[in-house]
């Protein structure tokens, strides 16, 4: 995807590869005798682990509206 912004400036998305070469890459932008060059990693991709605690009482009574329970994500 490709979007130029109202001062020119010029932003672009690659998608990469399901399973993508790791490393360090540089892209190179040339324009006549002008080039800019940039370097950016390609990194395997973790998801942050987590925990979930749910408590609830030991029993619940059949006519109770409500069921108190609390939730804790870390």
């Amino acid at each position: 995807m490709i979007s130029r912004t109202f001062l020119g400036i010029t932003q672009m998305e690659f998608p990469l590869a399901d399973e993508p070469v790791q490393g360090s890459w540089r892209i190179t932008v040339s324009k006549d005798k002008d080039s800019q060059s940039t370097t950016f990693d390609v990194k395997e991709y973790k998801l942050p682990k987590f925990e979930v605690k749910i408590n609830f009482p030991p029993f619940v009574l059949r006519n109770a509206d409500t069921v108190p329970v609390s939730v804790c994500a870390q």
